[in-house]
């Protein structure tokens, strides 16, 4: 072999040991990363009590994340009143005003993450007007106008098959961990829909749970 080939192979060595090197050194796309989210406000910063404090959980992408486990934090006199919901099919929850005093309140919702998604917040602080908002659903019911006397204010949802625009409390069985409403529906989640009795009784008899110990 003479040495002008000698001189190519080893060119073509170094070549591709470089290009090896330098595919090493560009940064992967990992299948496994996880996607970022965003809260975003939308609702005004200036309120009265019985109107909501609505927000919007997104992806990276902008598509809106429904049935995710959310957590509201509202500042009451320096103590943190915790509230959990889920949001609806539009990615959205709120926290009703009820019984504030007029003044200006800071308002946090977290999202903890999944695997799939990084977890994320965003803070407001809202100003409370003095002075009450009636619902369409309240001033259908009552007459006159005296205030409702709730005794603070409560975070909810629009139902999560998006078929009416009410809010509902949401409950948090921690034993069987989802989240149901006032009427005893499970909201968010793989059991959506069912009833949070039926959901238990069924843990409890093990119907809906397989072979191997995983639920069905």
């Amino acid at each position: 072999m003479n040495t002008r080939n000698l001189i190519i192979i080893a060119i073509f060595i170094v070549l591709v040991v470089l290009v090896g090197i330098f595919a090493f050194s560009m940064p992967h796309n990992n299948q496994n990363e996880k996607t970022n989210t965003e809260i975003k406000f939308l609702s005004e910063d200036t309120l009265k009590n019985g109107e909501s404090v609505q927000f919007e959980l997104r992806d990276a992408q902008g598509y809106v994340l429904k049935g995710q486990n959310v957590t509201i934090t509202f500042v009451e006199n320096g103590e943190d009143q915790n509230y959990s919901i889920v949001t609806n099919n539009d990615g959205q929850g709120s926290l009703v005003l009820n019984n504030e005093e007029p003044g200006e309140y800071e308002i946090t919702v977290f999202f903890n993450g999944t695997a799939a998604f990084n977890g994320c917040s965003a803070k407001q602080k809202i100003t409370v007007q003095e002075g009450y908002t009636q619902t369409s659903s309240e001033s259908s019911t009552q007459s006159g106008t005296s205030e409702p006397t709730q005794s603070n204010s409560s975070a909810g949802t629009s139902l999560y098959n998006g078929n009416s625009s009410s809010s509902q409390n949401l409950h948090y069985d921690s034993q069987y961990n989802f989240y149901y409403d006032d009427n005893g529906i499970i909201r968010g989640g793989q059991s959506d829909g069912m009833s949070a009795d039926y959901v238990r009784n069924s843990y409890e008899s093990g119907d809906m749970v397989d072979e191997d110990g995983n639920l069905q």
